[in-house]
């Protein structure tokens, strides 16, 4: 792996995960529902996505 393709992939994580606190911190202000739900279904996905690659 070159180094362009390492730091892509760190950008691409830093951006995923941006957008991935973003959704969350919005979804959970706008939502009257328990924030609890939210967060095992975000930590779950999140599970699912690492392990699929």
């Amino acid at each position: 792996m070159s180094m362009l393709n390492v730091s892509m992939m760190l950008v691409a994580l830093l951006v995923g995960f941006a957008i991935g606190m973003f959704f969350d911190h919005f979804w959970v202000t706008h939502h009257d529902e328990p924030s609890q739900h939210r967060r095992l279904d975000w930590h779950e996905m999140w599970d699912r996505i690492r392990h699929q690659h």
